[in-house]
């Protein structure tokens, strides 16, 4: 198994989101250096991180993986057929076989409720899908936060198509308030690739909030999920890291905390999953 990195786990370094927002000068080939240089095999990409969509741009990108050993995944957020189609296209220039996605929007947005949203997340699915196996390129469809278990297995059946998958964010069902294991086991069997993070549960005086970590100083199972990953998803040979460094208070604390929590994840990946993660040397 191929263990690799979400370029949203540098999110910070990128500058590019609202938690962090400045001139970094820093583009997806520092980010592929980066993670070339530590030992990851897979690089899965944030849309907000691809420059622009120029045919030889991507080429660049592609070959700057191909030449140094990492797979690509490529990922994009949203259900509209005709994104999904520019994005399959778009991961085909990449060499990427996986596109991530998932259902746009919130569970409590009272302005687009979840009935409607879920029944688009369908008909684009449904309407993109031939085109992507078409292209060789899987669908994997993320829980990402505001659908449940239940929600997505329902869009999975409904969509039927084996160019739809799962990207198994092993973290996200604490945000629909279920168990991280139970909730994954029901999915295994259609996942591609993964989100793999931990989270602390902080106390404050208003209750309790999530907290990204590294990997092994949070509340996760982590060492049990590995497992269900690695002996029941039978499509899935990549464990993708996708870690969610909170700001600090300043730009520099800020950068070093989330360095660290990338070097630490690794780190921990590879000693406790030894033996089941391939290394850069290996064919």
């Amino acid at each position: 198994m191929k263990l690799g990195l979400d370029s949203y786990s540098y999110h910070l370094h990128f500058g590019k989101h609202p938690d962090l927002r400045y001139e970094s000068g820093r583009d997806i080939f520092w980010f592929l250096k980066k993670s070339a240089s530590i030992g990851f095999r897979c690089i899965q990409i944030d849309p907000l991180h691809l420059d622009n969509d120029d045919p030889g741009y991507l080429a660049e990108v592609r070959g700057f993986c191909d030449g140094n050993g990492l797979l690509i995944e490529h990922g994009t957020g949203g259900t509209d057929p005709g994104k999904l189609k520019r994005e399959i296209d778009k991961a085909g220039l990449l060499g990427a076989a996986t596109l991530r996605t998932f259902v746009p929007g919130s569970a409590f947005d009272e302005e687009a409720p979840q009935e409607r949203r879920l029944r688009a997340a369908v008909q684009g699915l449904k309407a993109a899908c031939g085109y992507a196996g078409d292209r060789g390129v899987t669908l994997a469809l993320e829980n990402h936060g505001g659908t449940t278990s239940d929600e997505m297995l329902r869009v999975l059946e409904q969509v039927d198509s084996p160019h739809v998958g799962v990207c198994l964010d092993v973290g996200n069902w604490w945000f629909t308030c279920e168990d991280p294991v139970a909730s994954s086991s029901k999915f295994l069997d259609r996942t591609y690739t993964t989100h793999f993070k931990d989270y602390k549960v902080i106390l404050t005086h208003y209750g309790m909030r999530l907290e990204g970590c590294a990997l092994g100083d949070g509340c996760l199972e982590l060492e049990r999920l590995f497992r269900m990953i690695r002996e029941r998803a039978p499509h899935c040979d990549v464990l993708t890291l996708e870690l969610p460094c909170p700001a600090r208070e300043t730009q520099e604390q800020s950068l070093a905390a989330e360095e660290e929590m990338v070097r630490a994840s690794f780190d921990y990946a590879r000693r406790t999953f030894a033996g089941h993660l391939s290394k850069r040397e290996d064919s």
